[in-house]
C-alpha cells in the first residue's frame, strides 16, 4: 500500500463455450458483480472462451435483454475471437443499468435471425399510391406484429440491396399484415411521399426495419463505461444506446453488415444514440456502415414546465436529473424562440421536485413551455477518426456543445453528413450548439437522396440550423462559436454548407467541388465569417 491507496485485487471469471443459451455467462456476471460489490478495491474480468456463444433470453416471458448487468462496478467483459450470437430478434442484446467502470472488449455481436425484412417490389400502382412487396426467403414478414406494427418507413434499393440512386430513397409507409396468395404484402405510401412514387419500379429492392427499444448494447444511468474493439453486425434497434449515461468511451468499434451475408442493412436504427449525460461520449477510430438510420445522435430530451409557483420557483415534468448549478433553457417550441436561460439555485427533495432558479423567468414562460437542461446535454464530446459510409440517414446529428468532430469521413449517405440542429418533433435539443470545432473532415456523395437535395435548410452536406415545432426556421439565434475548417466537400445539394440561427460561425480552409448552378454557402439570420482560404475546387 502506497500513500494510503489499496492496490486493486483482480479476479477472473472464465466462461467456456457451452450449449446452455447464456446461463453460464449470466452466472459469471452475477458472481463478478458480487465480488466487486464486496470491496471497492475489487476488480473483475469476465473472460469468454474463443468461438461462438449462442445467447437466448433468460426468461421467455419477460421483455428483457438477453444479458442484464445491474448495479455493477469495475468489470471488464472480454473475448478475443468470440462471437455472441443472440437467438431472439425481438430482444435486446446486452443491457447495463446503474453501473460504472464497465468495459466491453474484443468480441463480435450478431443475431441469428434478422429483425428487419428485405425483398422485392413486384408491382406498383401509382394511382392508388401502393405497391406489392415480397419478402426474401429467410427474412421475417409483416405477420410478425412485434417487429412490424403496421407503419413506419422503408428504403428503396437496387436489386442487389444498394440504396437506389437518382431519386427518393426513404418512403413513409403503412402496410397490411395479411399476405396475398403469392406471398406478397400490400404497402401504401403516405400522402406526403407520393410525389416520388415514380421512383419505385417493379424489380426494385425494399427494406423495412423494426423500431422500438431493443438495442444491441444499452447503457442506462451509467458512468465511465466503454466499448473497445467490438463489432456489431445487427441489432433490433440501435447498435449502442446510452441513456442518462456520462463519459461513454467507444474505441475502434465497428457497426457493419456481416461480411458474406445476404443482409442489406446492419442495424435497424442508429449506430450510436446518446440521450443525456453530464459528459459527452468519446468516439474514436470507429466505423459505421449499413444502418437503417443515423450514425451518431447526441442530445438531451426536453422536459415540460408544469407549474410556476413564482418567477423563481417551478416544477418540471420529464426525465433527467437536475442539480444545483445546472443551466436550464426555456423554449417556446412553436416559434423556436429561447425565452430564458438560467441556473438552478437548488432542488427540493419533494416528489415531484421543486426547482429554485437564480433569476426570474419572464411572464411568457408559462406551463407547457419546453425546458432543456444544457448541463446534461452531453458537453465535452469528441468524435475523431471515424468513418461513416453507405447507410440510410445522417452521419452525425448534433445537439451538444463544447466538443470536437475531427478527421472523420462521410461517404454515400442518404442524408446530410453533419447536422447541427434541434429536432422538435422528438423534443431533442437543446436549441443551439456552442463552442464546436469541426476539423479535418471529408464529405463524399452526401446527401445521395436526390429528393432532399433541393432543400438547403435540411439537406446541405453540412447543415447548421434551428427549427420551430412546424420544422420551419426557429426565431432564436442560439448556435454560437462554431468553426468548420480544413474540410473537403463534394457538393450534391444546393448548398454544401447551410447556416441558420447562428452567430460566430467561422468557415476556413474549406475546399468545395461545387454543384453546377448552386451556391456552395446558404445562410439565414446568421453571422458567418468565411476566410480567404476557403474556395471552390475545379
Amino acid at each position: 500500500m502506497v500513500n494510503g491507496i489499496t492496490p486493486p485485487s483482480v479476479r477472473e471469471f472464465w466462461v467456456p463455450r457451452t450449449e446452455d443459451d447464456g446461463s453460464t455467462l449470466r452466472r459469471a456476471l452475477v458472481d463478478a458483480t458480487a465480488w466487486t460489490r464486496a470491496e471497492q478495491s475489487h476488480v473483475a474480468r469476465v473472460l469468454l472462451a474463443p468461438g461462438e456463444h449462442r445467447i437466448a433470453p433468460a426468461s421467455p416471458e419477460a421483455d428483457e435483454s438477453a444479458i442484464v448487468i445491474e448495479d455493477a462496478a469495475r468489470i471488464t467483459i472480454e473475448g478475443e475471437g468470440v462471437e455472441l450470437l443472440f437467438s431472439d430478434p425481438h430482444r435486446g442484446g446486452i443491457d447495463v443499468r446503474d453501473s460504472c467502470d464497465i468495459t466491453l472488449r474484443g468480441f463480435t455481436i450478431d443475431y441469428a435471425e434478422p429483425s428487419f425484412t428485405q425483398g422485392t417490389v413486384i408491382a406498383v400502382d401509382a394511382t392508388t399510391g401502393t405497391f406489392r412487396f415480397r419478402p426474401a426467403e429467410g427474412y421475417p414478414d409483416f405477420t410478425d406484429r412485434t417487429l412490424f406494427t403496421g407503419s413506419g418507413y422503408g428504403t428503396l434499393r437496387t436489386s442487389d440491396g444498394v440504396l437506389k440512386p437518382g431519386g427518393r430513397q426513404t418512403f413513409m409507409i403503412t402496410y397490411q399484415s395479411v399476405a396475398q396468395p403469392d406471398g406478397s404484402f400490400l404497402v401504401s405510401v403516405e400522402t406526403s411521399d407520393r410525389a416520388w412514387m415514380s421512383d419505385i419500379a417493379a424489380g426494385d429492392g425494399f427494406v423495412v426495419g423494426h423500431r422500438g427499444d431493443r438495442h444491441g448494447i444499452r447503457f442506462t444511468g451509467c458512468a465511465r463505461v466503454g466499448i473497445a474493439e467490438v463489432t456489431i453486425h445487427a441489432a433490433p434497434c440501435a447498435a449502442i444506446l446510452a441513456h442518462e449515461t456520462s463519459a461513454l468511451v467507444l474505441e475502434s468499434v465497428t457497426v457493419a453488415r456481416r461480411p458474406g451475408s445476404t443482409r442489406w442493412i446492419s442495424t435497424n436504427a442508429d449506430a450510436v444514440h446518446c440521450q443525456g449525460g453530464r459528459r459527452g461520449p468519446q468516439i474514436i477510430g470507429c466505423r459505421f456502415e449499413g444502418m437503417h438510420d443515423d450514425g451518431v445522435n447526441l442530445y438531451v430530451h426536453g422536459m415540460r414546465l408544469t407549474q410556476v409557483h413564482n418567477p423563481r420557483t417551478v416544477v418540471l415534468d420529464g426525465t433527467g436529473v437536475i442539480a444545483a448549478g445546472d443551466v436550464l433553457q426555456f423554449v417556446d417550441a412553436a416559434s423556436g424562440a429561447v425565452l430564458a436561460e438560467t441556473s438552478v439555485a437548488s432542488v427540493s427533495a419533494t416528489r415531484p421536485p421543486v426547482i429554485h432558479l437564480d433569476a426570474d423567468l419572464p411572464e411568457h414562460a408559462a406551463p407547457g413551455t419546453t425546458v432543456y437542461n444544457r448541463s446534461n446535454a452531453l458537453p465535452g464530446f469528441r468524435i475523431e477518426a471515424c468513418r461513416f459510409h453507405d447507410f440510410r440517414g445522417i452521419g452525425i446529428r448534433l445537439k451538444a456543445s463544447s466538443g470536437v468532430v475531427a478527421d472523420c469521413r462521410f461517404e454515400r449517405l442518404s442524408g446530410c453528413g453533419l447536422w447541427i440542429a434541434n429536432d422538435p418533433g422528438w423534443t431533442e435539443g437543446p436549441l443551439g450548439s456552442r463552442d464546436v470545432d469541426v476539423v479535418g473532415s471529408r464529405f463524399l456523395a452526401t446527401p445521395s437522396d436526390t429528393s432532399l437535395q433541393s432543400w438547403p435548410h435540411s439537406a446541405a452536406t453540412v447543415m447548421i440550423e434551428l427549427f420551430s415545432a412546424a420544422d420551419g426556421p426557429a426565431a432564436a439565434r442560439a448556435h454560437e462559436r462554431i468553426c468548420v475548417r480544413d474540410t473537403d466537400i463534394e457538393q450534391l445539394a444546393l448548398a454544401a454548407v447551410y447556416v441558420g440561427g447562428a452567430v460566430g460561425v467561422t468557415i476556413e480552409d474549406m475546399r468545395v467541388r461545387e454543384r453546377a448552378g448552386a451556391a456552395w454557402l446558404a445562410t439565414r439570420d446568421s453571422d458567418v465569417r468565411v476566410a480567404e482560404t476557403t474556395g471552390i475546387v475545379e
